[in-house]
């Protein structure tokens, strides 16, 4: 394979969060049960899946249909990743331990030949300094996000040299790209899918060296782009035009490759070390301080036993913690509107709801959609106890 074509190569990744900020009940259940399927049923170019263990085990418990068409087709690989969606800055000292989980369970659940040595870190955000040799033993190697490392860096493959010396080779992705606001135009219907394509291209000529060019994009993209009418009418989530991406995509097989690919380029290359460090930029993000304080406290006052152990771990996602912020919204089509929610409507109540479930209360609300996740969640903490207890 020639440097040129090395150059003009992209490996997409595609992010799962089952519980994203702007996921909603609703959705999630429709998108577990049905239109997570029919998305992975129709990725016909190389990529690769990150998704915390928890979710993955969520899937595999409660849609097995899903979770057999996610491990199976042949097109996809996985990342390793996290037990819960958790980030470093607010990790309750568990951060190790949730790199650990995650690695031991993603390895269990996924085909052996499905799983490529790289870890996905929540928010792609770079682990403290202090672990970096730790995690390194779990992860052979680590992709981070440009804007929550410094120094930045003009390089997307390098090695992150750690205090003592050890060099963990690492992919940066850019945040800052052509594709990102082109694959979200598209699915406003702004774009054509030949201007993601375009993007994509144009990354890679601007990114990329020999090793190839990762890109980045979160899964559940065409749920959030849903638009709604005053009259009641909806699109439905955009899996129309997922599906309408992906054919495009195939017309240009010369464009992808994989994550295994770009992993064994960079091993062939002399990569630059660098010293690394946290970027707090961006960590106002995950500022909602009374959360965090709520979950600090039921670690300190109520996990005891195995299973409430993994209840506690779950209370760790990230999402839990984003500052409250206006939702984002944009015209579409006649008097259609797109609302993507930014707050706290869909996440508060589900932590609440775990709360009260780790103190031994069983959910006395009347949202019926909440109280089967948190059903469906016990099953989730029963399996990786009785696990534990088998082993």
């Amino acid at each position: 394979m020639s440097k040129e074509k090395h150059n003009s190569q992209v490996a997409l990744i595609y992010h799962i969060n089952l519980n994203h900020l702007s996921l909603s009940g609703l959705d999630r259940n429709a998108y577990v049960d049905q239109y997570l399927a029919e998305m992975v049923q129709h990725i016909k170019v190389p990529a690769a899946i990150s998704i915390p263990a928890e979710d993955l085990i969520y899937l595999q418990l409660n849609s097995p249909e899903t979770y057999r068409d996610l491990v199976s087709n042949p097109n996809v690989t996985f990342l390793l990743s996290t037990y819960a969606h958790v980030i470093a800055g607010i990790d309750f000292d568990m951060y190790l331990e949730h790199v650990n989980l995650g690695a031991e369970l993603l390895r269990a659940h996924i085909p052996t030949d499905k799983i490529v040595d790289v870890g996905y870190p929540s928010e792609v955000e770079a682990p403290p300094a202090s672990l970096v040799e730790d995690v390194h033993k779990l992860w052979k190697t680590i992709l981070l996000g440009d804007t929550r490392i410094f120094p930045k860096l003009d390089a997307d493959h390098i090695c992150w040299q750690s205090p003592s010396g050890v060099h963990f080779p690492t992919i940066v992705s850019r945040r800052e790209t052509q594709y990102r606001p082109e694959f979200h135009r598209f699915f406003r219907e702004e774009a054509p899918a030949n201007d993601v394509v375009s993007a994509l291209r144009d990354d890679a000529k601007k990114w990329s060296t020999s090793i190839g060019h990762v890109s980045r994009i979160d899964m559940e993209a065409p749920l959030f782009n849903e638009v709604k009418y005053p009259d009641g009418r909806s699109t439905g989530p955009r899996i129309d035009l997922w599906v309408k991406l992906q054919n495009h995509y195939a017309k240009f097989p010369e464009l992808f490759t994989s994550i295994s690919e770009i992993i064994l380029n960079a091993g062939r290359s002399r990569l630059p070390s660098r010293h690394l460090s946290h970027d707090p930029i961006e960590d106002q993000k995950w500022q909602f301080h009374d959360h965090v304080a709520t979950v600090g406290r039921s670690g300190d006052a109520v996990v005891r036993g195995t299973q409430a152990w993994y209840q506690w771990m779950s209370m760790h996602h990230s999402d839990y913690f984003c500052t409250k912020k206006d939702d984002l919204l944009f015209k579409a089509s006649g008097d259609g509107q797109i609302r993507i929610v930014k707050g706290q409507a869909y996440r508060e109540p589900e932590l609440m709801a775990k709360f009260a479930l780790l103190e031994g209360n069983n959910y006395a609300g009347d949202d019926k959609m909440l109280g089967d996740y948190l059903e469906n969640m016990r099953q989730v903490y029963a399996y990786l106890t009785e696990r534990d207890d088998e082993k």
